[in-house]
């Protein structure tokens, strides 16, 4: 950014100049050394700015603290651009100063630089044209000036708490430029000033005599809709249940799951722990890392230094009983009465079928049809449908499937048991399945088969599904 100025009398005059910037955090590791450093950048921008300089705490797991180094390494980059409108030759001094410095989060300046630029130039009085040029003017090329500062502190004699824990010190990096102008009382001079820093932490410590490095066991607990003990895509975590940590018996830490039912346990030392999960009412567990003999709790050997993300626990809701109704049987004589014509055509939406293959309509009373007719009147439509519910025969097995995969849609509509309801069915790993997934199961085998007679190779199939939605009424409440 350039800033301008013109008739202005001699010496230091100061501009705000806006800038964007991004800061990289440096890297830190410990070693048998006794230091460990941190850096943080700004790059070369445009000034004025204030920024964050992410520069870590010391971790007290290291050891003791005993001094702190706090070195900023700044520079001004500059350009001027001058022309002389006087009318004698002057000489011509230009350039600018960047005051850099990093500040705790109070403000107190920690350490502090100021590099200059100058330039120098003997100019010929004003030739009519502003230029910079002619020998009148001149652009300058682009200097750059660097500064190091330095600041140390020690225990000995200064208070280091401040530097120690997680996280972040909260220290800003600042800039802020001046042009300098040295010349006659006529002319037009600008300047375009950049300046970036770079802050390091060093820390000087004394480590322990030998450092055994901590680890961490965790990861999730979450519900196994389909109780096949792995965690499949769209299975959510468990939030808010409790975890235990034991070791030789003893509790020694507790958690409660977070989101996506995520737990840690940090900061341990080599040894043999368990993880037991306090499971709520209604569930059973499905999975855990040494299987499900102990029941909720999982053991477990952690070595120096291990991150164990494996101690997982999968759990699904119990079963609950029988629902009342939910069989043809029910839905054609006691249920019938609650058969709406909404029902009806939600049940035409479906592959119903007779027993001889052809399609089992349910539509509007007024206008459909059902197994070649019936009146206008819903009391004609319900005693037809009950009829249908009422036969028994299995000549094909796709017209009992439909039946019963009728009785079962009625069931959801009235609010026996939810869409999202886990049902036992054999036809599909794990063993269970989502209620609007059987009826979409059931209804997608109508359609593809429907007329399965004795020796059909898809029959078998479909008695299974028949099965499933007779015996579904046994829920398993999400």
């Amino acid at each position: 950014m350039i800033s301008l100025l013109r008739g202005i009398p001699h010496g230091i005059r100061g501009f705000a100049l806006s800038t964007f910037v991004a800061f990289g955090l440096g890297s830190g590791s410990a070693h048998a050394a006794q230091t460990i450093t941190y850096a943080a950048t700004v790059p070369l921008s445009a000034t004025d700015w204030t920024h964050a300089l992410d520069l870590p705490k010391f971790d007290p797991a290291f050891g003791v603290l005993r001094a702190v180094n706090i070195t900023l390494d700044g520079s001004n980059e500059s350009t001027t651009w001058v022309e002389n409108q006087d009318t004698v030759p002057w000489n011509v001094v230009s350039g600018s100063d960047v005051a850099l410095r990093v500040t705790d989060p109070a403000g107190a300046v920690l350490a502090a630089v100021a590099p200059s630029v100058r330039f120098s130039n003997q100019l010929s009085e004003f030739d009519g044209t502003l230029d910079f040029g002619g020998g009148s003017g001149v652009m300058n090329p682009t200097v750059t000036s660097s500064l190091r500062g330095r600041h140390d502190y020690a225990a000995a004699t200064d208070d280091l708490s401040g530097f120690i824990g997680t996280g972040t010190l909260g220290y800003n990096g600042v800039a802020v430029g001046a042009g300098y102008y040295d010349g006659p009382g006529d002319y037009f001079f600008r300047v375009r000033t950049k300046a970036s820093m770079t802050a390091t932490v060093v820390y000087t410590y004394e480590p322990p005599a030998a450092i055994i490095p901590l680890g961490s066991i965790g990861d999730r607990v979450w519900y196994d809709c389909n109780a096949n003990g792995t965690q499949d895509t769209g299975e959510a975590g468990l939030v808010g249940w409790t975890v235990q940590l034991v070791q030789g018996g003893v509790v020694t830490q507790t958690k409660v799951t977070g989101a996506d039912g995520l737990y840690l346990f940090s900061g341990l030392a080599v040894g043999d722990y368990s993880v037991r999960v306090i499971a709520k009412t209604g569930y059973n567990e499905t999975y855990d890392l040494d299987g499900l003999v102990s029941g909720d709790i999982a053991s477990l050997h952690l070595n120096a230094g291990e991150n164990r993300r494996d101690a997982d626990f999968g759990y699904m809701t119990a079963p609950v009983g029988c629902a009342t109704g939910g069989s043809p049987g029910y839905w054609s004589k006691k249920g019938l009465p609650l058969v709406k014509p909404a029902d009806l055509a939600a049940l035409s939406a479906l592959r119903l079928v007779e027993d001889s293959g052809a399609d089992a309509d349910f539509t509007n009373p007024t206008t459909g049809a059902f197994g070649g007719g019936y009146g206008a009147d819903l009391a004609t439509a319900r005693a037809a449908f009950g009829a249908y519910e009422a036969k028994g025969t299995a000549i094909n097995m796709a017209s009992q499937l439909s039946r019963q995969l009728a009785a079962f849609v009625l069931d959801l509509r009235s609010g026996e048991f939810a869409s999202t309801t886990l049902m036992d069915c054999s036809a599909v790993p794990g063993g269970r399945i989502k209620a609007s997934d059987l009826v979409a199961l059931a209804d997608n085998a109508l359609r593809a088969n429907p007329y399965t007679p004795a020796g059909n190779a898809n029959r078998t199939y479909q008695e299974t599904l028949k099965n499933a939605l007779q015996s579904g009424y046994t829920t398993y409440a999400n």
